[in-house]
């Protein structure tokens, strides 16, 4: 019996030891927030010649806050962070579609269908597409999709990551279609079976938190009637669709405040916002509310700057986005 229970603590420490392999710390964040703003920069520089590799890194990163925001220890977010930092020193070299997806520590390689339709995509828009940069960006979010699927299937199973499934599927859909379009129309495009049989519309609507909520505001009491009528108006919108497969709602803020605040101030907008589209008819079963607080800005800003003026001049970081994916 002792030994069974000294084999039993010895087996919990050396789980807990490997969960916290990799310990987040604000040096973690603070790497994700700075490469963010240098993405957030060059996607307005047309200079950049390597939309493939800008792609690559904001996807990376997507990765890195979100796993970083659920305090995930398995090692993910550093890997992530490291590949979005290489990925952008690449922006200004030749699109290289030939390179090899990394599978960080904590991840798996899983769904080779869809991997053989990544290796299929390159193929074919090296011949036919080469210059068309919305394909080239499906392909690199889709091949880091893949990879956070390995990464949830290897934390928590295959239950878990069908959702991050779906969303790979999705994605290469969209990339699909787009080859059909831009190969000529003489040319033939295989792609290898899948289980895509749906055709996908995925939609962003962004709503500046001014136009809906009192300034640091976020209860009901606070939606202001401009706020209702811009969200009544999407609902109207959202009942025309042919079904909805899931709606993410995004709450971003400035960054005058506390970070910890401020996080929480985003996810209760847009809990708030779930909770009007479910009062107002829509079913909230695949809906989800983020609260990314100040990580993912769309402008930077002097902070040095009088107070109304940093309030207005932050005001377009103010926002919350919903990602409706679904059938029109």
């Amino acid at each position: 019996m002792r030994i069974f229970t000294l084999l039993a603590m010895m087996l919990t420490v050396s789980t807990i030891a490997m969960a916290d392999n990799y310990p987040l710390t604000t040096a973690d964040l603070s790497k994700i927030e700075t490469l963010q703003r240098q993405v957030t920069k060059l996607e307005f520089d047309s200079s950049v010649s390597n939309p493939y590799a800008l792609s690559k890194a904001q996807a990376w990163l997507k990765v890195a806050l979100l796993e970083y925001n659920e305090a995930d220890y398995s090692g993910i977010v550093q890997g992530a962070t490291q590949q979005a930092e290489l990925q952008l020193k690449q922006v200004n070299l030749a699109t290289n579609l030939s390179e090899q997806t990394p599978h960080p520590y904590g991840s798996e390689k899983v769904r080779q269908d869809l991997w053989d339709i990544v290796a299929n995509l390159k193929q074919q828009t090296l011949k036919m597409c080469a210059d068309n940069k919305s394909i080239t960006k499906k392909i690199a979010n889709l091949e880091v999709q893949l990879v956070w699927i390995g990464h949830e299937q290897w934390e928590s199973g295959a239950l878990h990551a069908a959702e991050y499934e779906k969303a790979a599927e999705d994605i290469a859909e969209e990339a699909q279609l787009l080859l059909n379009t831009c190969a000529p129309k003489d040319v033939l495009v295989i792609v290898p079976e899948t289980t895509i049989t749906a055709s996908i519309n995925i939609e962003k609507h962004t709503l500046e938190t001014d136009a809906l909520f009192a300034f640091d505001r976020y209860g009901v009491d606070y939606l202001v009637a401009d706020g209702k009528q811009k969200l009544d108006a999407l609902i109207v919108e959202l009942n025309t669709w042919k079904s909805i497969d899931s709606i993410t709602i995004n709450g971003h803020t400035d960054k005058i405040g506390t970070e910890s605040y401020n996080k929480t101030l985003s996810q209760k907008r847009a809990e708030q916002i779930k909770q009007y589209l479910a009062t107002h008819g829509v079913g909230t079963q695949n809906v989800k509310a983020l609260g990314l607080g100040e990580y993912l800005p769309v402008v930077e800003c002097d902070l040095q700057q009088t107070s109304k003026k940093l309030i207005n001049c932050m005001q377009p970081n103010r926002r919350v986005e919903l990602v409706i994916e679904g059938e029109k």
